[in-house]
């Protein structure tokens, strides 16, 4: 679980428009607008389909 601490320090490391790798760790039922991934910073990302 990340803490309030630790989600203030992320936050202060990314900028809008960065592009990560990353690795697919959940794709959500058929249908589903979008999977998440691992990008390697203690929290999840989530790439919606359409991008």
């Amino acid at each position: 679980m990340v803490t309030d601490a630790d989600w203030v320090r992320i936050r202060r490391g990314l900028r809008f428009g960065q592009v990560f790798e990353g690795t697919v760790v959940r794709v959500p039922r058929p249908g589903a607008i979008g999977i998440f991934v691992d990008i390697g910073m203690g929290v999840g990302g989530f790439v919606d389909s359409a991008e």
